[in-house]
């Protein structure tokens, strides 16, 4: 087990919310940053204090090993690259005045301080053996528990868990020759796929097999003879009343519901169905999904809703 201290500013409340560390992996110039190089080797188990106004307002566990992670949307924040380090934690109240504990953690340091005795500017600092012993002696046993508890109870997420490995980049690189952007479309595919594996149970579980069929459509879901052109991912078939429902699935982790893309196909077929009278287009919005605990937020948007909304053409300018 090894012992952190995350210094949190701007993304204080978005990250408790969330009950996550998360961070980019380079610097804005490309280069390494130890805050980013320390999150990139935290560990299930590991404790982590977190600072945040002079106070170390929490203590929490690490939930899962660290996993390449798009930035929170809540970030809102260019100067950071899209692509991060990510720690799902359980977080428990601390409220140490910072004050109360600094002689003793500046005797012990190698990262935390400055030679004024401020704290560093950076993201996430290794704690000492001496100082992570000593912060724990503010642990009370009843936090102590569900740490172990929560450690114990919860299982691995359905993440791809990565081992860091260092590479330099030149300070002359730009931001778009920085982005991986084969590696962002992975992610966001992943994030889509999940969404679409929740919703099928979801409806599967929803509606009862000897009135409906559920027809799984895209290649996430089937993926012998799945058609991600067909315009949508799951098709609904009531087996009594003549109808089909035609269901596209739209997914995020953000807790918020930004604006979501429709190919054109997606829209032809919405079009289409407005004409049918036995073919409904539905949008299922999942936000805020959480791969740990398998929960999301969930917005259905109908022909009605959709009938409202504002379609903004989207493409791509390319020039030589």
């Amino acid at each position: 087990m090894t012992g952190f201290f995350v210094s949190q500013n701007q993304t204080y409340k978005i990250e408790h919310e969330k009950q996550i560390l998360w961070s980019p992996q380079k610097n804005k110039i490309g280069g390494d940053n130890r805050g980013y190089i320390n999150m990139s080797n935290v560990k299930k188990g590991d404790i982590i204090f977190h600072y945040h106004h002079k106070q170390i307002t929490h203590v929490s566990i690490a939930l899962t090993n660290v996993y390449e992670r798009i930035r929170p949307s809540e970030f809102n924040n260019s100067i950071w690259d899209e692509l991060g380090w990510q720690v799902d934690v359980s977080m428990y109240k601390l409220n140490l005045d910072m004050e109360e504990v600094r002689s003793f953690l500046q005797k012990h340091d190698t990262e935390i301080f400055n030679t004024r005795g401020h704290v560093n500017q950076m993201y996430l600092f290794r704690l000492t053996k001496e100082q992570l012993d000593y912060l724990m002696t503010y642990v009370t046993s009843d936090i102590k528990k569900s740490l172990e508890h929560d450690i114990s109870s919860t299982s691995s997420p359905s993440v791809t868990l990565i081992t860091h490995t260092s590479k330099k980049h030149s300070a002359k690189k730009t931001q778009s020759d920085r982005i991986d952007y084969l590696k962002l479309h992975e992610l966001k595919s992943k994030i889509g796929k999940l969404g679409e594996e929740f919703i099928l149970d979801y409806l599967t579980k929803k509606y009862p097999e000897s009135e409906f069929d559920i027809i799984p459509t895209s290649n996430n879901l089937n993926t012998l003879s799945g058609d991600d052109s067909a315009g949508f991912d799951i098709k609904i078939v009531n087996k009594t009343a003549p109808s089909i429902t035609l269901i596209d699935v739209k997914t995020t982790t953000s807790t918020s519901t930004p604006p979501f893309f429709m190919s054109q196909k997606e829209y032809q077929v919405f079009k289409e169905s407005l004409d049918m009278s036995n073919t409904n287009y539905y949008i299922y919005r999942l936000s805020n999904l959480n791969e740990l605990h398998k929960t999301y937020d969930l917005e259905i948007l109908g022909p009605d809703e959709l009938s409202e909304a504002i379609f903004t053409p989207n493409a791509y300018s390319v020039s030589f």
